[in-house]
């Protein structure tokens, strides 16, 4: 959580109530890849987070200031495509970066 504060990302906290409202709520979103990737719905985190080669990780709360679903999810999957490019750069490099493509 430290590196993420540094990184001044935004950060939900866990919730066992949102946990709950999640599991039953889950969101409906229809994202077509041509790679085999995997999304998460997760209740705490960052709003996006990705695990190479092939996991995304979704947080819903507050989307539309994060551009919504399918920007997040693209701009995720795109870390995935793009991660040999980037493996060595630091954060705010791969994210300029990311933004770019």
């Amino acid at each position: 959580m430290l590196w993420l504060k540094e990184k001044k990302l935004k950060i939900f906290y866990p919730n066992p109530i949102k946990m709950i409202y999640l599991w039953f709520n889950l969101p409906k979103v229809d994202i077509q890849s041509d790679e085999d990737i995997t999304c998460y719905w997760v209740h705490s985190g960052t709003w996006g987070a990705y695990t190479p080669p092939n996991k995304i990780f979704v947080c819903p709360w507050d989307i539309d200031s994060a551009g919504g679903f399918e920007r997040l999810i693209k701009h995720e999957i795109n870390h995935l495509k793009f991660e040999k490019d980037v493996h060595d750069m630091s954060h705010e490099e791969k994210e300029s970066y990311i933004n770019y493509k």
